[in-house]
């Protein structure tokens, strides 16, 4: 859209200086008037301003704030995005790092408690051997000294595996499944941050404060505009050159403006 800028050359006088063609080698003297091509700016989101930090007829440079919408519920979101992206980098570093250090321990001195009894029973069990190999304890003894040893074994056998599946990390596709939370909760915080950065809106380019037409407390919103900025290369003068006087026009002739 374009608009007249008040006060600044509406109506001024054009002139062409030096014209060869001119009577008397007067310079040629046109009407004409200055416009301007706003940016209106508005928020990607609705809701109320917080701030407002220019006022009309201001200059602001590129990237410079102009308003700002409330965001206390954006910051809430945002920490909550922060709170759920770390419990899930936590979970999942606990499932690639296998069991903790206590229950590792634990296991640990099970195993070594079930290799004890193990070698107690080897030392029975060759006793009870030798000494029904010479005649002197019954078979039965032998026997169920044989048997408290593959016991013994077997208990040994089920604290190693058990001790290995501590120290191990988790299965492949349960930590597959957490960095894919991980991931996601990556993307909500980054949503969160983008969602927070775009209740601040900022200035495009350096420019000028046109217009004001919210006010801190107002509701603004993509189709409702708070600002409308007017940048020193969006403006024109335009003039009229009558069709007499088009052959004493060329491209790169010098004018002089005045209002």
């Amino acid at each position: 859209m374009r608009h007249a800028i008040a006060g600044a050359l509406c109506l001024g006088a054009v002139l062409l200086a030096a014209c060869r063609n001119a009577p008397q080698d007067q310079p040629l003297s046109w009407q004409g008037y200055a416009e301007g091509r706003l940016l209106y700016m508005a928020p990607r989101t609705q809701g109320p301003i917080a701030r407002l930090a220019v006022a009309e007829g201001g200059q602001v440079k590129a990237e410079g704030m102009l308003f700002r919408l409330d965001d206390s519920a954006a910051q809430a979101r945002l920490a909550q995005a922060r709170a759920n992206l770390a419990a899930a980098q936590a979970r999942l570093a606990d499932l690639q790092a296998g069991g903790r250090k206590e229950d590792i321990a634990a296991a640990r001195q099970a195993v070594a408690q079930a290799a004890a009894a193990m070698h107690l029973a080897q030392a029975n069990q060759a006793r009870s051997a030798a000494l029904v190999a010479a005649g002197q304890a019954p078979q039965a003894r032998l026997d169920r000294d044989n048997a408290v040893l593959a016991e013994a074994r077997a208990v040994l056998k089920a604290q190693q595996a058990r001790l290995a599946l501590v120290r191990a990390a988790a299965r492949e596709n349960t930590i597959k499944a957490a960095q894919s939370d991980v991931l996601a909760k990556q993307a909500q915080l980054a949503e969160a941050q983008t969602f927070l950065a775009d209740l601040t809106v900022r200035a495009p380019e350096n420019a000028v404060v046109q217009s004001v037409m919210r006010r801190t407390g107002e509701m603004a919103g993509p189709a409702q505009p708070v600002v409308a900025l007017l940048p020193p290369e969006q403006v024109r003068i335009r003039f009229f050159v009558p069709e007499p006087h088009l052959g004493a026009v060329h491209v790169g002739d010098s004018v002089a403006l005045s209002c």
